[in-house]
């Protein structure tokens, strides 16, 4: 092997091919601690740029930072610093992590660390420095702000804007006086960065010497200004900020509005509700509404009511909109206040929601007074209130309603009507809800027969149904032709006894033709097939049910495939499959015979063989066999063999 002494001896070595001499090299590589070697190596790795040299490079500094010895350490700082800026992603993360290693290292002195990178800052250029301004920020190293300072002139963009994060993080204000010099700096990031760091780490005096910033020609440099007002100083921001709203563009009015609605007290309060009050632009305006909105004050409730009496009437309008949602004895005399006083009907009817929702025998009793005004626009909306009050609440006002003789031109009757809609059950009052119903449909206006339609789909009777097939083809009724249809196919659906032996012959039963019987549901299906046995072929429900007979089939065959019927309904539809002959789908066969054959009739039965044998179903040979032998029938012998000589 080759003796080695000389450090580029050594690199050449790592460099050649020998496999042992290199191996040899690195490991004497490694165990370098003589500084002078050590520093020239690491200069020889970066000025060749070789990533394998760089590589070892890592592995040495890593074994020089457990040494315990600052020159070397500092030594080995720098070269990794280095490693930072030559353009290799991996070497760069591992070299970072190094560090940081090294930092975090709980068995090493935090001075011995310290010491270690105020030596390695003070052997590398400004512009290089900035990964060593992340490690005083990061561990928090407060001792070492003082060597920060002078980076605040660097020339170095970057470095500069590390240096000034640095600086609020640490809460430091030793780099004030160089903050307040950025201030007229020519570049606008600087500038930004530096009245923003005056927010945290300024005084008093700083909004004095930012005033300017305001006026400057970039957006950024003024948001940072109007933040820093905020927090130097809240009571002061607030007079500036009420100075210069009016003269702001639209994007510098959103950012005094959103600083403004951070300071959380009273004059903030105040001062939004004023802007909202003179603001014309519609969009200012929703982001002054939100703004207040989500500002949170002791005594937001009672400043609201303060402004709301010296405010123009859109202005009351929103304020009464902000309140609804406080649940405050306050917000409930200030809606009363309004009622009771001469102001305008609009804002007497925007109290009336918010006022319902403060539940009490003294509120009920109002809303129930105006709600008995049928003939102005406050009734309604009262009425609606109350609609929308708990179930019980809202019961009470309904029935109470129906058993008045309001005239049905009442627009009341169009919101009754779409509170009943909604309401799924009216327990033991449902007979008194169904004949309005029907008085509804009997009398009323169009709008709210037709809203009627809609209601009765939940709530039906007997009478009802009834009379909605007897008006069907009236021609008085023409209109509302599809919305009968579609009430009376609905509550079939689930209804299906409505259709009795007595209406299939004193009704005229043409809307059951409009019936879909490839998707309607099996009670009503399965119900049909029932009633047409009571009648003869002539009748008109046998008639249709022929006529329809191809959906049908198909609709029967579906539910029974799938099993979403009972056995009781299952066997009614294979009987009606078999008596009417009707064609059955290949994969119910297997489930006819093991569910429901041994229930068929004697006559059901010899069908359902007929079809298999004509379906040619050779998976059921040997049932079929059995069967056939069982019946004695000739005919049906006949066909047997026919089909046994067809296979063959």
């Amino acid at each position: 092997m080759v003796e080695i002494t000389r450090i580029d001896e050594l690199i050449k070595t790592i460099m050649s091919s020998a496999l042992l001499d290199r191996n040899h090299a690195v490991t004497i590589l490694l165990k370098i601690r003589n500084p002078i070697e050590i520093k020239e190596f690491f200069f020889q790795a970066i000025k060749s740029g070789d990533f394998d040299l760089q590589f070892l490079g890592l592995s040495l500094a890593e074994n020089l930072l457990e040494d315990n010895h600052i020159e070397t350490a500092v030594l080995s700082l720098i070269f990794l610093n280095s490693l930072l800026f030559q353009g290799n992603i991996s070497l760069a993360n591992n070299a970072k992590k190094l560090q940081d290693s090294f930092f975090r290292n709980t068995s090493l002195v935090d001075q011995y660390k310290k010491n270690c990178l105020l030596k390695a800052w003070q052997k590398v250029p400004g512009a290089d420095r900035m990964n060593f301004v992340r490690i005083i920020r990061v561990f928090k190293y407060q001792t070492l702000v003082s060597i920060l300072v002078e980076g605040l002139s660097s020339k170095d963009e970057n470095l500069v804007l590390e240096t000034i994060e640095t600086l609020i993080v640490l809460n430091d204000t030793r780099g004030n006086r160089a903050l307040r010099a950025l201030l007229i700096h020519k570049e606008v990031k600087l500038v930004a960065k530096a009245i923003e760091a005056l927010g945290h780490l300024g005084n008093v005096f700083d909004l004095y010497r930012s005033y300017h910033l305001l006026k400057h020609s970039h957006l950024e440099v003024k948001q940072k200004a109007i933040r820093t007002f905020r927090l130097i100083n809240p009571k002061i921001a607030i007079f500036i900020f009420k100075n210069i709203y009016n003269e702001s563009t639209f994007e510098l009015k959103k950012i005094i509005i959103s600083e403004t609605a951070e300071i959380k007290n009273t004059r903030s309060l105040k001062l939004l509700l004023n802007w909202l009050d003179n603001e014309k632009d519609k969009n200012i305006q929703t982001t002054l509404e939100w703004s207040i909105y989500n500002l949170a004050t002791r005594k937001k409730i009672k400043t609201l009511i303060s402004v709301f009496q010296k405010a123009k009437d859109q202005t009351k309008f929103k304020i009464i909109n902000m309140m609804a949602d406080f649940q405050d004895h306050k917000c409930q005399q200030h809606y009363l206040k309004i009622l009771n006083e001469n102001y305008p009907i609009f804002l007497k009817l925007a109290v009336l929601g918010p006022l319902a929702a403060h539940k009490g025998k003294k509120v009920n009793s109002i809303l129930n007074h105006y709600a008995n005004r049928y003939n102005d626009i406050l009734g309604l909306t009262a009425f609606d209130s109350m609609l929308r009050l708990d179930n019980q609440i809202a019961l009470s006002i309904t029935l109470d309603f129906i058993q008045k003789d309001i005239p049905l031109e009442s627009s009341h009757h169009l919101l009754l009507l779409q509170y009943i809609k909604s309401t799924k059950d009216f327990s033991s009052d449902g007979k008194i809800i169904q004949e309005y119903l029907l008085k509804i449909l009997q009398e009323a206006p169009y709008d709210a027969k037709f809203m009627a339609l809609s209601a009765i789909r939940t709530h039906h009777s007997t009478a009802i149904f009834n009379y909605l097939l007897k008006i069907y083809k009236e021609q008085v009724f023409k209109s509302y032709q599809d919305g009968i249809k579609n009430s009376v196919i609905d509550i079939l659906n689930y209804f299906p006894f409505y259709l009795t032996v007595q209406v299939m012959h004193e009704e005229d039963i043409t809307i059951i033709e409009k019936i879909d019987f490839y998707q309607c549901r099996h009670q009503l299906l399965v119900y049909l097939i029932k009633l047409s046995s009571s009648f003869d072929s002539g009748h008109r429900l046998p008639q249709l049910l022929n006529l329809k007979s191809k959906a049908i089939t198909h609709r029967l065959n579906i539910m029974i495939q799938y099993n979403q019927v009972n056995l009781e309904d299952g066997l009614q539809m294979v009987s009606y499959l078999l008596q009417n002959s009707m064609p059955i789908h290949f994969e119910n066969i297997k489930l006819i015979k093991d569910n429901y054959y041994s229930l068929l009739e004697l006559e059901e039965k010899r069908t359902y063989l007929e079809m298999t044998i004509k379906g040619g179903v050779v998976e059921e040979f040997d049932f079929i066999s059995n069967e056939i032998f069982s019946f004695k029938d000739e005919d049906l012998n006949r066909k047997y063999y026919q089909w046994i000589n067809d296979k063959v």
